[in-house]
């Protein structure tokens, strides 16, 4: 007989593992609440609820909340209720929102330039490299990064949501994706084998010119087709209409809108959590082809705080990324590290460092929302964090979320801040040209 430890479970291991699940009551109470309950309901701790406030010392005023539907629009639907907040006060309206469906057209259009672009670029590229494989991985996602936002906003401005009406497509966006996914990929075929049959790249260019014509009627079939001019008309809060008639997209977000996207940097506290100040840029990731490229500064996670501090204290909102579905109740509207005792229920210990969780994929950006005010004790310490979700008004607390400080050190990791608000040593790197460069498929914010 073989005396090694084998690779595989043995029946031997199997009754050795039941007895040490049976000899613990532990086990079998909780397996009995768990089955019967589920995991999130068994686990969470009491105390997390008594102190999950919704008051905080800081708190911009709330206007409404969106909803992004069943689609990935997060980081978009961000951007608009980091800027919405201008036009309510501008002219002095109760309630505002953009067209999520406007610019989720113009995203997808570029997004599948941006991906033929990809395929060209690569085109002596094996078709099993990891390079091609990950463009074709990529075809059908709705994510996106502020930058992506900035890119799209200057390019094509914004409307009013009554301007252009949400879809079935735009709503529900998992319909669509599968056909066009296919198409995409169709596409790559075509051009690849028509470089290995002599074509040159401004000959591939020009069939991909066609392919984009393809590609804009079916998301005009799905989305609708573009709004191109306008009537915006609405009443502020002392009964004065306001009418602007056949205004494009471009004008009405300068004459409406005005924020210089430029004036803000992307500071992020990733793997490394700023141990050495450093740029890093995606080339290969992004919608709008000469759009603003996605870059970041890496820094500590201390410094995000106190940015997102000094812009909320100046009565802006912050857009944020992070990583929502670690220990939140979306229902409850909390964000908590401490809200589920996972460890007490399995008798396990949790102990990923911030480098492990980046090195083994534990961690992701899955999310975008807004910072709308922070809780600061008599000692200056943040307690707590208000957050506008676009989930729609029925989720948290009439849509708003409270998050700990403790879960914004484990889990945010990214805040889109105004140069004023950025230490000089940290827009010295930001703005110099030296920076790493990031495959497409690397985690290291």
């Amino acid at each position: 007989m073989d005396e090694r430890v084998s690779s595989c479970i043995t029946q031997e291991e199997l009754k050795r593992f039941a007895a040490d699940f049976q000899k613990n009551p532990a086990n079998v109470l909780a397996m009995n609440t768990v089955t019967a309950n589920g995991l999130n309901k068994s686990a969470r701790r009491y105390e997390a609820f008594r102190n999950a406030s919704h008051e905080y010392s800081v708190s911009l005023d709330q206007n409404g909340i969106t909803w992004q539907k069943q689609s990935g629009r997060c980081w978009m639907f961000a951007g608009h209720n980091f800027l919405r907040d201008r036009v309510i006060k501008k002219l002095n309206l109760s309630e505002f929102a953009f067209s999520g469906s406007y610019l989720m057209f113009y995203d997808k259009l570029e997004k599948a330039n941006f991906f033929l672009e990809g395929v060209i670029k690569y085109i002596e590229e094996p078709a099993d490299s990891r390079m091609v494989m990950s463009l074709m991985q990529s075809v059908r996602s709705d994510g996106g990064e502020w930058e992506m936002f900035v890119s799209l906003v200057q390019k094509y401005g914004v409307v009013p949501a009554d301007a252009q009406p949400e879809a079935v497509s735009t709503e529900e966006s998992r319909s669509m994706a599968p056909v066009v996914q296919e198409k995409l990929r169709e596409f790559a075929r075509d051009l690849r084998e028509g470089y290995r049959a002599g074509k040159t790249v401004e000959q591939l260019r020009e069939d991909k010119t066609q392919m984009m014509n393809t590609i804009y009627r079916m998301y005009c079939i799905c989305y609708g087709e573009p709004v191109k001019t306008f009537d915006f008309k609405v009443r502020d809060k002392d009964g004065n209409f306001i009418c602007d008639r056949g205004i494009t997209p471009l004008a009405f977000y300068e004459k409406y809108v005005g924020v210089d996207l430029e004036q803000y940097v992307n500071l992020t506290a990733g793997s490394s959590n700023g141990r050495e100040l450093k740029k890093y840029f995606y080339p290969d990731a992004g919608d709008v082809i000469e759009g603003k490229p996605i870059s970041y500064v890496s820094v500590p996670v201390e410094m995000l705080k106190k940015t997102v501090v000094a812009q909320l204290e100046d009565g802006e909102p912050v857009w944020f990324g992070c990583d929502v579905g670690k220990c939140s109740l979306r229902d409850n509207g909390i964000l908590d590290d401490e809200i589920f005792d996972y460890e007490g229920l399995f008798g396990i210990s949790l102990a990923m460092t911030r480098e492990d969780r980046f090195a083994y994929a534990e961690a992701q950006m899955s999310h975008a929302m807004v910072l709308k005010g922070v809780d600061i004790d008599e000692k200056g310490k943040t307690v707590s964090w208000r957050v506008e979700n676009s989930w729609g008004p029925d989720v948290g607390k009439k849509g708003m979320f409270t998050m700990t400080d403790s879960w914004f050190d484990k889990y945010t990791y990214q805040v889109i801040i105004n140069r004023k608000h950025v230490p000089e040593d940290v827009l010295a790197v930001y703005d110099g040209e030296e920076a790493t460069a990031l495959d497409k498929w690397q985690i290291n914010i």
